[in-house]
């Protein structure tokens, strides 16, 4: 049962503004949503037929009384998706939607879930559009994951008395002073959540200094931590390895990278081929739809290039940089390579989360851009699984140390699986917090 709350005239006043922000913005929104449905072939189908879904006009086989996941993109996918496996498994009966703010996200809870769960774009955060997804999708319980904070969304479940719970939630320590700056506004925002599930202590203690009741609060741990490996991925990794490499190949690889990034690595790169002869990189950028650019970059740097999309030819084995265009293949990569440099770490991104790659207990560089993970990130490097720094020669120093002497890097690749493995448990604590929430007529043991 969720508790009567009524908004601030604060509050209510500002997501009006909000709200009419948004209806001048559209033309530009409308024009950003189109240029990021530039896909890969095999997806961009599903991305133009899907983008009617961000005006909240459904597909007419939709199912709905069942359970909403929202996660923004493929982080938060990643975090999310061993309890959604969860929820499908022992909520058969309900249908298990998972909602996407970003083309990247959809695309990989495509490839994730397949049609083991519904996918769907969160709609614009306007009232009109929010009011009908809603009410096509009747959802019994609504998840978002981690930051999300979409006050019409809150506004419309609210209202409609559906459970909204922020799993997995972050806010750092230095985000506070911001969301402090606007606590008429955030405080009543969070006080929409029936339970906020904090993923570390520091999360903990911030949300509680910005407002939210103790009752609604717990902490949970990080869902990042709780990672399993993929048979799927281990083929894949099976058929890159035969396919780009042969038994005397050592493998970098420059994970989800962000513009700038690949000149960066090329520099690291073109600095240990000097010492290692069969040296070899792959390359994995973060957004589908700069992967003609890089191929470009690459070329432009000097180096060899094949294009993982490309048709198979005998001539795969001869190529410096393996330039991986594909969507769902970094797991394959970590478990493929000798070392890796974690991306939007060097670019002002806040870093991708390296826990993927401590899973395969694979070492780690990153520069210094690590706000969106910052516990983790202390926590691998205290532990000696994560290298991070600033400049080509203090990462080429680092790693021309493991690819010279594999027993280090081993060492210092299982102790980051060690962290894995220490603090796993996120997801039954989250589905314990969950339980007077979950529609449980009809469960399934």
């Amino acid at each position: 049962m969720i508790k009567p709350y009524k908004p601030t005239f604060i509050f209510t006043a500002i997501r009006y503004m909000y709200t009419a922000m948004l209806l001048v913005s559209l033309p530009l929104l409308f024009a950003l949503m189109r240029k990021k449905l530039r896909l890969p072939v095999s997806h961009s189908g599903m991305a133009h037929r899907r983008f009617k879904e961000r005006f909240a006009l459904m597909p007419k086989n939709i199912k709905p009384n069942g359970i909403l996941v929202h996660c923004a993109s493929v982080g938060e996918v990643n975090a999310a998706q061993n309890l959604v496996r969860y929820l499908v498994k022992h909520f058969a009966h309900l249908p298990i939607t998972v909602t996407t703010s970003s083309t990247t996200g959809a695309v990989h809870a495509f490839n994730l879930f397949k049609d083991g769960v519904q996918h769907h774009y969160l709609p614009v955060d306007l009232p009109f559009t929010i009011g009908r997804f809603l009410k096509v999708l009747s959802p019994k319980l609504v998840l978002v994951t981690e930051v999300e904070i979409w006050p019409n969304m809150l506004t419309k479940c609210r209202q409609r008395k559906i459970p909204v719970c922020l799993i997995n939630a972050r806010l750092s320590s230095q985000s506070l002073p911001t969301y402090m700056r606007y606590r008429a506004f955030m405080r009543p925002a969070l006080r929409h959540f029936t339970f906020v599930c904090a993923q570390s202590q520091s999360s903990y203690d911030n949300f509680l200094s910005l407002g939210v009741y103790k009752p609604q609060l717990r902490l949970t741990q990080n869902m990042k931590f709780d990672l399993t490996a993929d048979a799927a991925d281990t083929q894949k990794a099976q058929e890159l390895r035969h396919r780009f490499f042969d038994d005397k190949a050592q493998i970098l690889v420059a994970a989800s990278t962000h513009d700038g990034e690949e000149k960066f690595m090329v520099e690291v790169y073109k600095t240990l081929r000097k010492e290692f002869e069969h040296l070899c990189m792959m390359v994995v950028p973060r957004h589908p739809h700069r992967f003609d650019d890089v191929y470009l970059i690459l070329k432009a740097a000097g180096l060899s290039v094949q294009r993982a999309s490309a048709a198979v030819n005998d001539k795969d084995q001869t190529a410096d940089v393996v330039l991986i265009d594909k969507m769902g293949w970094l797991k394959a990569c970590y478990e493929l390579c000798s070392c890796a440099f974690i991306g939007g770490s060097i670019a002002p991104k806040g870093g991708h989360n390296a826990l993927e790659c401590a899973l395969y207990a694979k070492p780690m560089v990153m520069g210094p851009s690590t706000f969106n993970n910052p516990s983790i990130t202390q926590y691998l490097q205290t532990q000696g699984a994560l290298f991070v720094g600033e400049s080509v020669s203090q990462h080429a120093e680092v790693l021309k140390t493991w690819l010279s002497e594999p027993a280090l890097a081993n060492e210092a690749g299982m102790k980051g699986k060690e962290v894995l493995e220490r603090n796993s448990g996120a997801v039954e604590a989250t589905l314990q917090v969950l339980e007077p929430v979950l529609p449980h007529e009809h469960a399934q043991a």
